[in-house]
């Protein structure tokens, strides 16, 4: 006989202060901004990497950055990197988040997010053989020879005979790697951190008569895997050099190896600065993933990433498909200007305590046609729950988000889910605004035990994640 448990619900969510400089902040960090003033809240595991230490990076966009810089390094801050004439990146501690709000020339506050580990299926079916022989129409054979590959990940295998020459088994095809996990008293080209090796040392390592420690290694096979497959002597790109980067570590006990966004950047400083060395075309190799946050290229991070690769014409930066391509983690659709819809979260599968059903981003696309807010407000739970307000701060008939402030988050977990599906939340969508609204609902997390239905009543869509 199968014991039916009680089901805890527990959602945070981020709320709209009357602080002027808590608008200037992204979800993540006025979810911060809640935890500093009540130590109760805790952050799920996703978030834990962002928040470590007391400290966190962020991304800041800003109408002085010398002046934002300075603040920053008065507060025992450290500057990661600066990208045009307004953005920067930097690693903060927590209390500092408030005083650059209220800055008047901070303008936006966004944290770095977490990049995952993912990579395509194979090589076959894309022709790179054809490349390779030269093949008509192709005036040459094209493989790789002259050109850069940066490979930005957990790391590589400096020893595997897949990176050495073709023509000389002795000698590597590694011109540099650099570890940003490493602590090194002088970071190279004046970077933040991390710790650099040259062409010459893993050389001389390989050989066996380096009298310096190549301490630096690939803490998955996930660096050394995807660097076979992009510029392996059985990869696309068999002649060309390799410039690798360990930026990606565990953070669970699923195997799940990450990093931040700010670390992403500062590694691709190092890979643009030996480019300059080698006077080459640069192809980037990153089979990372971030599941959360704005899509569509308008937050910092990809402003930064953007402003970065402008600097060199000859870059093409390749980024991995992803393995999410059948968990349909995001949803969403149109709801008219004054409209009243109502959502369905529904759940079952087998977990044990704390089953975490899902850590949700609802955002509205920023654009001039889309002027709208969205209320989500619970209308009712199932199995005669008891609805946990925001440990006891505000009701939630007051979480919205609006085009204007992009996103908030919210997290649901339960705690023991059951074996038949079960309505666990129902939500009142209510939009307001001058245009019909769009809208995403993401799952940037959730248990991989979970089955998770969302339904839009009267409605288009249906997704299952």
């Amino acid at each position: 006989m199968k014991k039916i448990s009680i089901f805890l619900l527990v959602i945070f969510v981020t709320i709209t202060s009357a602080n002027a400089g808590n608008e200037k902040l992204d979800a993540d960090l006025k979810m911060l901004n809640i935890s500093l003033k009540n130590k109760n809240i805790t952050f799920p595991l996703s978030k834990s990497i962002l928040f470590n230490a007391k400290v966190v990076d962020v991304f800041i966009k800003s109408t002085d950055i010398e002046v934002v810089k300075t603040e920053i390094l008065n507060n025992s801050g450290k500057v990661l990197g600066v990208y045009g004439r307004s953005i920067l990146s930097a690693r903060i501690p927590h209390s500092v988040v408030e005083v650059l709000s209220n800055m008047p020339e901070v303008l936006k506050i966004e944290t770095s997010k977490i990049v995952t580990s993912t990579n395509a299926k194979a090589k076959q079916h894309i022709g790179a053989d054809k490349a390779h022989s030269g093949q008509s129409p192709l005036p040459k054979p094209f493989t790789g020879k002259g050109v850069l590959v940066g490979i930005i990940d957990t790391g590589i295998d400096f020893f595997h005979k897949d990176f050495f020459k073709r023509d000389d088994s002795t000698t590597s095809r590694i011109i540099a790697i650099f570890d940003t996990e490493l602590d090194s008293p002088n970071p190279p080209f004046n970077l933040p951190f991390g710790k650099a090796f040259t062409r010459e040392e893993i050389q001389s390592t390989i050989k066996g008569t380096s009298t310096v420690a190549l301490e630096t290694k690939d803490v998955d096979g996930h660096g050394t895997h995807v660097a076979g497959s992009a510029a392996g002597l059985s990869g696309i790109a068999p002649d060309a050099e390799i410039i690798a980067v360990r930026s990606l570590n565990r953070i669970d006990d699923d195997n799940v190896y990450a990093t931040l966004s700010t670390e992403i950047l500062v590694s691709m400083e190092f890979i643009e600065e030996i480019v300059k060395l080698e006077k080459k075309p640069l192809v980037y190799n990153m089979s990372l993933g971030i599941m959360e946050g704005i899509r569509d290229g308008n937050d910092l991070a990809s402003q930064a990433l953007d402003e970065l690769l402008s600097r060199n014409p000859q870059t093409v930066c390749v980024v991995a498909a992803g393995n999410s391509g059948d968990e349909y983690i995001h949803w969403g659709g149109n709801l008219p200007v004054l409209g009243e819809s109502i959502v369905y979260l529904t759940a079952f599968g087998i977990g044990g305590d704390n089953v975490n059903i899902g850590n949700f981003t609802l955002r509205i696309p920023n654009s001039d046609t889309n002027s709208c807010t969205i209320h989500l407000r619970p209308i009712s739970i199932t199995n005669e729950l008891n609805f946990l307000e925001l440990l006891g701060l505000l009701p939630i008939d007051n979480f919205k988000v609006n085009s204007e402030k992009y996103d908030t988050t919210f997290k649901i977990s339960l705690k023991q889910l059951l074996v038949t599906p079960q309505i666990i939340r129902n939500f009142r969508l209510i939009t307001r605004g001058n245009t019909d609204c769009t809208f995403e609902l993401n799952c940037i997390r959730r248990d991989d035990a979970v089955e998770l239905s969302i339904t839009l009543k009267d409605s288009f869509l249906e997704s299952n994640l």
